[in-house]
């Protein structure tokens, strides 16, 4: 009984946290400059383009990542930031989502390195919204609420074209990593459209 009343606590707990996420995705930030892109290659880029742009600027595809209608990169920075890896996403051949994976930084500073790479993109993007249920713990705990899935926080950027850059922790193998995700809406229901008639 105890174990059943504890897993439903857990069920309660990640859908309130889900239900959190998909409310601040309805939502419009007051984006100063369209996201029309990501890293200077814009949406609707074909595998061909997305694969010269990385390599200009350093990265290369590394095809244990890589998979149908996706391509893994490695070798990318963004500004001082090194970037563990870099997925992106297409339908159709034309890139709608990069999701850029970081964890150059101590278990302890994940959450400066968060409110440090948010204010970069808010810099551009004007701010984003921000939500989280961190709650006034010290940094030490809740990195430790995070570890054990107890806490959520992410940032959403949306611009006027619906358009999205969202900035998330998630936890591998009990370390806390950072995605940095830049998504075209249009494309991305194309994508789900095309998903949902293959079922």
């Amino acid at each position: 009984m105890l174990i059943r009343l504890a897993n439903l606590a857990l069920f309660m707990k990640k859908t309130l946290s889900l239900v959190a996420f998909v409310l601040l995705l309805c939502s419009v930030s007051n984006a100063q400059k369209p996201i029309t892109g990501f890293l200077g290659i814009p949406f609707g880029s074909d595998s061909s383009d997305v694969k010269d742009a990385v390599k200009a600027m350093g990265g290369y595809k590394n095809d244990s990542l890589s998979q149908k209608d996706m391509l893994g990169f490695s070798g990318i920075a963004i500004g001082s930031r090194h970037v563990l890896f870099c997925f992106v996403k297409f339908v159709d051949n034309k890139a709608f989502e990069a999701d850029f994976v970081f964890s150059d930084f101590e278990q302890i500073d994940a959450l400066s390195y968060f409110d440090e790479l948010a204010g970069d993109i808010s810099v551009v993007y004007g701010n984003g919204l921000i939500s989280n249920n961190f709650g006034n713990y010290s940094n030490n705990k809740r990195i430790k609420r995070l570890l054990s899935g107890d806490a959520y926080g992410f940032t959403v950027w949306r611009s006027r074209n619906k358009n999205s850059i969202y900035l998330y922790f998630q936890i591998v193998n009990q370390s806390v990593q950072i995605v940095l995700q830049y998504l075209d809406r249009d494309l991305w229901n194309l994508n789900a459209q095309k998903r949902r008639s293959n079922l």
